[in-house]
């Protein structure tokens, strides 16, 4: 079957996704710990560093950067 333009439609990420936002953690604010902080870095998978507070999120999800490096898509196994 050949796929052609007209076969496309639009759709809205939330339908296939449960989209969820981070909170701002500035490196003031973070404390020493084991936890997994993502950061809006392209490299390491977005992992900046490990830190004190709770992870948010939960792992086997998908992270996005808003800022920094804007649009960088990472997979998570653990939480963070």
């Amino acid at each position: 079957m050949k796929l052609t333009a007209r076969e496309w439609k639009r759709f809205m990420l939330g339908r296939l996704f449960d989209i969820k936002k981070g909170k701002r953690l500035t490196a003031e604010d973070q404390e020493e710990g084991a936890n997994l902080y993502i950061g809006a870095i392209d490299s390491n998978n977005g992992g900046a560093n490990r830190i004190g507070q709770n992870p948010m999120h939960n792992g086997n999800t998908i992270s996005l950067s808003y800022n920094g490096s804007v649009g960088e898509a990472f997979y998570q196994p653990e939480p963070y």
